[in-house]
Protein backbone atom coordinates (compact mmCIF):
# COMPACT_ATOMS: atom_id res chain seq x y z
CA UNK A 1 0.00 0.00 0.00
CA UNK A 2 1.21 3.53 -0.79
CA UNK A 3 1.91 5.53 2.33
CA UNK A 4 3.02 8.81 0.76
CA UNK A 5 3.74 10.44 -2.57
CA UNK A 6 6.09 13.31 -3.32
CA UNK A 7 6.13 15.26 -6.58
CA UNK A 8 9.06 17.36 -7.74
CA UNK A 9 8.05 19.77 -10.51
CA UNK A 10 11.56 20.64 -11.64
CA UNK A 11 11.40 24.33 -10.69
CA UNK A 12 12.18 23.94 -7.00
CA UNK A 13 8.57 23.28 -6.04
CA UNK A 14 7.18 20.07 -4.57
CA UNK A 15 3.79 18.73 -3.54
CA UNK A 16 2.31 15.63 -1.99
CA UNK A 17 -0.86 13.78 -2.83
CA UNK A 18 -2.17 11.39 -5.40
CA UNK A 19 -3.48 14.08 -7.78
CA UNK A 20 -1.80 17.50 -7.79
CA UNK A 21 -1.59 20.62 -9.92
CA UNK A 22 1.13 23.20 -10.30
CA UNK A 23 1.47 26.61 -11.98
CA UNK A 24 4.82 27.50 -13.48
CA UNK A 25 6.01 31.08 -13.14
CA UNK A 26 8.54 30.99 -15.94
CA UNK A 27 8.74 29.44 -19.39
CA UNK A 28 11.03 26.48 -19.86
CA UNK A 29 11.30 22.69 -20.01
CA UNK A 30 10.94 20.82 -16.75
CA UNK A 31 11.73 17.30 -15.51
CA UNK A 32 9.00 15.78 -13.36
CA UNK A 33 9.78 13.29 -10.57
CA UNK A 34 7.42 11.20 -8.51
CA UNK A 35 8.56 9.37 -5.38
CA UNK A 36 6.23 6.96 -3.65
CA UNK A 37 6.76 5.28 -0.29
CA UNK A 38 4.74 2.34 0.94
CA UNK A 39 3.30 2.18 4.41
CA UNK A 40 5.39 0.89 7.27
CA UNK A 41 3.18 -2.14 7.39
CA UNK A 42 3.96 -2.81 3.76
CA UNK A 43 7.70 -2.49 4.34
CA UNK A 44 8.23 1.27 3.95
CA UNK A 45 9.81 0.82 0.55
CA UNK A 46 10.51 3.79 -1.75
CA UNK A 47 10.43 4.00 -5.54
CA UNK A 48 11.00 7.00 -7.85
CA UNK A 49 10.27 7.82 -11.46
CA UNK A 50 11.61 10.81 -13.38
CA UNK A 51 10.41 11.87 -16.80
CA UNK A 52 12.82 14.19 -18.52
CA UNK A 53 11.50 17.32 -20.27
CA UNK A 54 8.02 16.15 -19.44
CA UNK A 55 6.51 19.63 -19.16
CA UNK A 56 7.17 22.48 -21.57
CA UNK A 57 5.94 25.94 -20.62
CA UNK A 58 5.79 28.52 -23.38
CA UNK A 59 6.14 32.23 -22.80
CA UNK A 60 3.04 34.28 -23.50
CA UNK A 61 3.31 36.48 -26.57
CA UNK A 62 3.70 40.21 -26.01
CA UNK A 63 0.64 42.10 -27.25
CA UNK A 64 1.28 45.64 -28.42
CA UNK A 65 0.15 48.08 -31.08
CA UNK A 66 0.43 51.69 -32.16
CA UNK A 67 -2.20 54.08 -33.52
CA UNK A 68 -1.79 56.81 -36.10
CA UNK A 69 -2.94 59.48 -35.80
CA UNK A 70 -3.81 59.54 -32.12
CA UNK A 71 -5.30 61.78 -31.02
CA UNK A 72 -7.16 62.67 -34.19
CA UNK A 73 -9.98 65.11 -34.85
CA UNK A 74 -13.64 64.84 -35.77
CA UNK A 75 -12.75 66.37 -39.16
CA UNK A 76 -10.45 63.41 -39.92
CA UNK A 77 -11.70 60.58 -37.64
CA UNK A 78 -9.92 57.64 -39.29
CA UNK A 79 -7.29 55.92 -37.12
CA UNK A 80 -4.94 53.23 -38.42
CA UNK A 81 -3.86 50.45 -36.04
CA UNK A 82 -0.47 48.78 -36.43
CA UNK A 83 0.29 45.51 -34.67
CA UNK A 84 3.59 45.53 -32.75
CA UNK A 85 3.14 42.16 -31.03
CA UNK A 86 5.73 39.35 -30.84
CA UNK A 87 6.66 36.52 -31.26
CA UNK A 88 5.18 34.24 -33.94
CA UNK A 89 1.69 35.75 -33.85
CA UNK A 90 -0.86 33.82 -35.90
CA UNK A 91 -4.14 35.56 -35.07
CA UNK A 92 -5.40 38.99 -34.04
CA UNK A 93 -8.73 40.01 -32.53
CA UNK A 94 -9.50 43.72 -32.21
CA UNK A 95 -12.31 45.27 -30.21
CA UNK A 96 -12.55 48.85 -31.44
CA UNK A 97 -14.25 50.73 -28.64
CA UNK A 98 -17.26 48.42 -28.72
CA UNK A 99 -18.10 49.88 -32.13
CA UNK A 100 -16.56 47.23 -34.35
CA UNK A 101 -14.21 44.24 -34.43
CA UNK A 102 -11.50 43.04 -36.79
CA UNK A 103 -9.26 40.03 -37.29
CA UNK A 104 -6.78 41.86 -39.51
CA UNK A 105 -3.24 42.46 -38.28
CA UNK A 106 -3.38 46.16 -39.15
CA UNK A 107 -6.95 47.42 -39.43
CA UNK A 108 -8.26 50.98 -39.80
CA UNK A 109 -11.45 52.45 -38.44
CA UNK A 110 -13.46 55.54 -39.23
CA UNK A 111 -14.81 56.79 -35.89
CA UNK A 112 -18.06 58.73 -35.54
CA UNK A 113 -17.66 62.42 -36.32
CA UNK A 114 -17.88 63.36 -32.67
CA UNK A 115 -15.51 63.72 -29.75
CA UNK A 116 -14.76 60.69 -27.62
CA UNK A 117 -12.30 58.39 -25.87
CA UNK A 118 -12.44 54.81 -27.15
CA UNK A 119 -10.89 51.73 -25.53
CA UNK A 120 -9.08 49.66 -28.16
CA UNK A 121 -8.33 46.07 -27.15
CA UNK A 122 -6.05 43.72 -29.08
CA UNK A 123 -5.85 40.00 -28.28
CA UNK A 124 -3.13 38.01 -30.04
CA UNK A 125 -2.45 34.29 -30.21
CA UNK A 126 0.94 32.79 -31.09
CA UNK A 127 1.79 29.55 -32.85
CA UNK A 128 1.78 27.69 -29.52
CA UNK A 129 -1.81 28.70 -28.81
CA UNK A 130 -0.80 31.14 -26.08
CA UNK A 131 -2.55 34.51 -25.98
CA UNK A 132 -2.12 37.97 -24.52
CA UNK A 133 -4.21 41.13 -24.48
CA UNK A 134 -3.54 44.85 -24.32
CA UNK A 135 -5.86 47.88 -24.22
CA UNK A 136 -5.07 51.45 -25.23
CA UNK A 137 -7.17 54.59 -25.65
CA UNK A 138 -7.95 56.20 -29.00
CA UNK A 139 -8.96 59.86 -28.77
CA UNK A 140 -11.10 61.85 -31.18
CA UNK A 141 -11.00 65.55 -30.34
CA UNK A 142 -13.41 68.25 -31.42
CA UNK A 143 -12.76 71.07 -33.81
CA UNK A 144 -13.63 74.68 -33.18
CA UNK A 145 -13.38 77.96 -35.02
CA UNK A 146 -14.03 81.57 -34.04
CA UNK A 147 -14.58 84.52 -36.36
CA UNK A 148 -14.68 88.16 -35.27
CA UNK A 149 -15.26 91.00 -37.78
CA UNK A 150 -13.06 94.09 -37.71
CA UNK A 151 -15.76 96.71 -38.37
CA UNK A 152 -19.50 97.33 -38.21
CA UNK A 153 -21.98 100.11 -38.86
CA UNK A 154 -24.54 100.63 -36.06
CA UNK A 155 -26.75 103.00 -38.05
CA UNK A 156 -29.98 101.02 -37.60
CA UNK A 157 -30.41 100.18 -41.27
CA UNK A 158 -30.60 96.47 -40.39
CA UNK A 159 -27.32 95.87 -42.22
CA UNK A 160 -24.27 95.07 -40.13
CA UNK A 161 -25.79 96.84 -37.11
CA UNK A 162 -24.33 94.53 -34.46
CA UNK A 163 -20.85 93.38 -33.55
CA UNK A 164 -20.37 89.84 -32.27
CA UNK A 165 -18.14 86.78 -32.63
CA UNK A 166 -19.33 83.72 -34.48
CA UNK A 167 -18.02 80.22 -34.93
CA UNK A 168 -18.46 76.56 -34.13
CA UNK A 169 -17.37 74.15 -31.41
CA UNK A 170 -17.80 76.86 -28.76
CA UNK A 171 -19.36 76.01 -25.40
CA UNK A 172 -22.30 77.97 -24.02
CA UNK A 173 -20.57 77.93 -20.64
CA UNK A 174 -17.66 80.08 -19.47
CA UNK A 175 -18.21 82.57 -22.27
CA UNK A 176 -17.61 86.32 -21.82
CA UNK A 177 -17.35 89.03 -24.46
CA UNK A 178 -16.01 92.49 -23.54
CA UNK A 179 -15.72 95.81 -25.37
CA UNK A 180 -13.34 98.50 -24.08
CA UNK A 181 -12.94 102.10 -25.09
CA UNK A 182 -9.59 103.76 -25.73
CA UNK A 183 -9.13 104.40 -22.01
CA UNK A 184 -9.70 100.78 -21.07
CA UNK A 185 -13.17 101.26 -19.63
CA UNK A 186 -15.58 98.36 -20.13
CA UNK A 187 -18.50 99.61 -22.22
CA UNK A 188 -20.05 96.23 -23.04
CA UNK A 189 -19.99 92.81 -21.42
CA UNK A 190 -22.02 89.68 -22.18
CA UNK A 191 -22.01 86.09 -20.96
CA UNK A 192 -24.49 85.01 -23.64
CA UNK A 193 -22.75 83.24 -26.51
CA UNK A 194 -22.59 85.35 -29.66
CA UNK A 195 -24.75 88.13 -28.20
CA UNK A 196 -24.21 91.31 -30.23
CA UNK A 197 -23.05 94.72 -29.12
CA UNK A 198 -25.21 97.38 -30.76
CA UNK A 199 -22.60 100.11 -30.52
CA UNK A 200 -24.16 101.87 -27.55
CA UNK A 201 -22.94 102.70 -24.07
CA UNK A 202 -25.41 103.74 -21.39
CA UNK A 203 -28.10 103.98 -24.05
CA UNK A 204 -26.19 106.23 -26.46
CA UNK A 205 -24.27 105.40 -29.60
CA UNK A 206 -20.54 105.66 -29.12
CA UNK A 207 -18.47 107.77 -31.46
CA UNK A 208 -16.69 106.49 -34.53
CA UNK A 209 -13.31 105.00 -33.81
CA UNK A 210 -11.43 101.87 -32.88
CA UNK A 211 -12.43 99.81 -29.85
CA UNK A 212 -10.78 96.84 -28.18
CA UNK A 213 -12.61 93.58 -27.72
CA UNK A 214 -11.74 90.61 -25.52
CA UNK A 215 -13.30 87.19 -25.81
CA UNK A 216 -12.98 84.40 -23.23
CA UNK A 217 -14.49 81.07 -24.25
CA UNK A 218 -14.25 77.32 -23.78
CA UNK A 219 -13.98 75.08 -26.82
CA UNK A 220 -15.62 71.72 -27.43
CA UNK A 221 -12.62 69.95 -25.87
CA UNK A 222 -12.95 71.86 -22.59
CA UNK A 223 -9.95 74.13 -23.19
CA UNK A 224 -10.27 77.81 -22.28
CA UNK A 225 -9.10 80.50 -24.72
CA UNK A 226 -8.65 84.25 -24.49
CA UNK A 227 -8.67 86.31 -27.69
CA UNK A 228 -8.07 90.05 -28.16
CA UNK A 229 -8.66 92.31 -31.14
CA UNK A 230 -9.90 95.65 -32.47
CA UNK A 231 -13.12 96.72 -34.12
CA UNK A 232 -13.83 99.93 -35.98
CA UNK A 233 -17.18 101.67 -35.75
CA UNK A 234 -18.25 103.43 -38.93
CA UNK A 235 -21.53 105.34 -39.05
Amino acid sequence: MVGSTLWNFGDGSTASGDTVSHSYANPGTYDISLTVTSTVGAGGCTSSLTKLAYVQVFANPIADFMMNPNPTTMFDPTIHFYDQSYLNIVSWTWNIGGLDTSILANPSYNFPEDTGHYQITLTVVDNNGCENTITKTAIVTGEFGIYVPNAFTPDFDNLNDGFFPNGFGISDKNYTFFIFDRWGETIFESQTKFAAWDGTYKGKLVSNGVYVWKLVFTDINGKTHTELGHVSIIK
